[in-house]
């Protein structure tokens, strides 16, 4: 992610979409029965993360921006690995909703299948994003397809988010 500037990119998307007047102004609120959860990725889950907020307290949904911003991104894109996890938090619990994957690589394949059945089984859609001129769509369509979701490949952060809270 440091290579191709995609970091960069993702902090940007954190500051417009985490602190509630900018995401205001883009629609993508949060809403007080939300829950939101972050968890970064490269090789595996990064240490530290995932983090979650429950509700829209700006405060705290701040606070996840400014650990994305003080995250120092590190070799290795695993969005498996990402998803087995997001599958056996989800597991059992009530919530409905969509899992947003944001990728600007190409994955490791380890643990493809049982992530993607993982996920799956849950009946919840991922909303998949590719993003820079690294971005393997293929892997991502993959996922979103599998799962009922949708696929964007887009550049701005921003709009891609928008175009997935508008299939929210």
């Amino acid at each position: 992610m440091n290579d191709n500037n995609g970091w960069e990119g993702i902090e940007a998307a954190a500051r417009q979409i985490f602190d509630q007047d900018q995401a205001a102004l883009n629609y993508l609120q949060t809403h007080p029965k939300d829950k939101t959860t972050v968890a970064i990725f490269n090789s595996g889950i990064t240490a530290g993360s995932p983090w979650t907020v429950e509700g829209d307290n700006a405060g705290q949904l701040h606070g996840l921006t400014e650990r994305i911003v003080g995250y120092s991104p590190a070799g290795g894109t695993n969005m498996y690995a990402c998803l087995e996890r997001a599958a056996t938090a989800l597991r059992g619990t009530p919530l409905k909703g969509l899992i947003i994957v944001m990728s600007d690589g190409k994955s490791e394949t380890g643990g493809r299948n049982s992530a993607v059945n993982a996920v799956k089984s849950l009946g919840i859609p991922i909303v998949a994003i590719a993003f820079g001129e690294d971005a393997d769509p293929d892997q991502l369509r993959e996922v979103a397809n599998a799962t009922g979701g949708s696929f964007f490949q887009q550049n701005d952060l921003v709009a891609a988010l928008r175009q997935a809270a508008g299939y929210k």
